[in-house]
């Protein structure tokens, strides 16, 4: 990294942490909330270690639907006749929209105790929704984890990835702003296709 890129990470830094964990980029809004990590049988990162669990929200001002909390519950599930056993994260929160909507997608990025990307789920919905409504997030995504990575997962991201409006208008989120936003929080670059759920990339 350069001189100047050093100054202008030091400087984004600065500012996050000024700003009691929000920290804006353009029409992109990073801010740390009090949401909830649920997990069966797995509710401490470590016994013997006071690391907490931290929770960001990226709202971008000009989507049609923005975050107004957010958390995760994540259990293990046995298999079926129709699905294999494995973790499946469930999205914790509420949302709400400024225009009616037809259809949106989440996606929570999940990251380790040493910042390292661990998997990027994803959610959406089919359903109208209303201006002003407060309406839960979409259905839960299959994490293929391990116990590990379940137990050990210290920082998430989430946000809103499409949008399809009542009126046929699509909204797509700004990957590269993301992707700096999230820099701003752990301090190292990410890749691209991190923000892509498996099989998306």
């Amino acid at each position: 990294m350069n001189n100047k890129g050093l100054f202008l990470t030091c400087f984004y830094l600065i500012l996050f942490f000024m700003s009691n964990g929000a920290y804006a980029q353009g029409s992109l809004e990073l801010k740390e909330v009090e949401g909830w990590f649920e997990l069966e049988k797995f509710g401490k990162i470590r016994e013997d270690s006071s690391l907490e669990r931290e929770l960001f929200v990226i709202n971008d001002i000009d989507c049609p639907v923005q975050l107004i909390d957010s958390g995760i519950y994540v259990k293990y599930e046995s298999g079926s006749k129709y699905s294999s056993a494995g973790y499946r994260a469930y999205p914790l929160g509420n949302l709400t929209c400024s225009i009616p909507v037809a259809a949106y997608e989440i996606r929570i990025m999940l990251f380790d105790v040493w910042n390292e990307h661990l998997v990027t789920l994803s959610g959406d919905r089919i359903r109208d929704y209303e201006p002003g409504e407060e309406f839960p997030f979409a259905s839960g995504s299959y994490w293929k984890g391990t116990i590990y990575d379940v137990e050990d997962h210290l920082t998430v991201f989430t946000f809103v990835s499409k949008v399809r409006t009542m009126e046929g208008q699509f909204w797509s989120f700004d990957e590269e702003g993301v992707v700096n936003l999230v820099y701003s929080v752990l301090g190292k670059e990410i890749p691209i296709d991190s923000l892509s759920p498996p099989g998306e990339k």
